[in-house]
């Protein structure tokens, strides 16, 4: 039975990212300052009808529809877009027909009213589905934050987000490897010896 009872959600941070390169997870990178995160599920609804009528209906979850607004490392910001300098020379970088955005985990943490709890998040199995993006506007007096969007599908455990509570865990290698090596690995339950 779970410990935390009330959680009232009232900051995100440190926010994490590790992106995919030939189906290899690469070190983790900081993702920036953050503003905002907002998930939305999309469901796919399959009914059963007889004789006209609705009998029976199943919703199932697709997928995880992100958008995360921050102020973006730029390393970061490069691997979203897919940026690239592959054939060009030290310190140019393009976007050309063959660049993918990013895919890989992302991870946040989220803390409560008072931060004395924290709620570790996790997508395992996400990628960008922004495409280049850049506004510049003279003259402004706040540093605009970069909308980005993600898609979080099911990864190897057939879950497309994960959470957990530092306070419920019992184990300290999750709450400690949770934002550096995230994998469905981390959080399975493995029976036996």
């Amino acid at each position: 039975m779970p410990d935390v009872t009330d959680f009232d959600i009232y900051k995100v941070t440190n926010a994490n990212v590790r992106f995919e390169s030939a189906g290899v997870l690469g070190t983790v990178k900081r993702f920036g300052c953050l503003g905002t995160v907002s998930t939305e599920s999309e469901l796919r609804t399959i009914v059963k009808i007889c004789e006209g009528d609705t009998v029976k209906e199943v919703t199932k979850i697709t997928k995880l529809n992100v958008t995360v607004s921050a102020h973006v490392e730029l390393a970061v910001l490069r691997s979203v877009f897919g940026l690239t300098n592959e054939g060009l020379k030290v310190g140019v970088f393009g976007l050309g027909k063959s660049s993918n955005p990013g895919k890989g985990v992302i991870t946040f943490d989220a803390l409560n009213l008072e931060e004395t709890e924290t709620k570790l998040m996790a997508y395992p199995n996400m990628q960008f589905t922004t495409g280049f993006i850049q506004n510049i506007e003279n003259g402004i007096e706040e540093i605009a934050l970069t909308e980005l969007t993600f898609s979080a599908f099911k990864d190897d455990n057939g879950f497309f987000y994960y959470e957990a509570f530092t306070s419920e865990t019992t184990d300290p290698t999750l709450v400690e490897t949770w934002h550096t090596t995230f994998t469905p690995d981390l959080v399975k339950l493995v029976v036996g010896p």
